[in-house]
């Protein structure tokens, strides 16, 4: 019997040593992106944020107004959970 393989995400892209928490408060969107009351880790990007979501890879998304790329809901904000 073969062993089953599952999806290692890739390492996160310049990853610093120290990362913040934020809580996503909003809409759940996409199966593997942000969810409702969830925290994610998290760090500046330039003027956006580098998010590990719920894929296991880290994504860059807006500090103020989180949302789908697509347009396709509302979207919502981010409560600081730890610094």
């Amino acid at each position: 019997m073969s062993e089953k393989k599952y999806y290692v995400p890739p390492p996160p892209l310049n990853k610093p040593e120290k990362t913040m928490k934020l809580r996503y408060v909003g809409e759940s969107f996409g199966v593997d992106e942000l969810t409702n009351g969830k925290v994610y880790e998290a760090w500046p990007d330039g003027d956006m944020l580098r998010v590990i979501d719920d894929s296991g890879e880290d994504y860059l998304y807006s500090p103020n107004r989180p949302a789908p790329p697509d347009g396709s809901g509302p979207g919502g904000r981010w409560e600081i959970v730890e610094e």
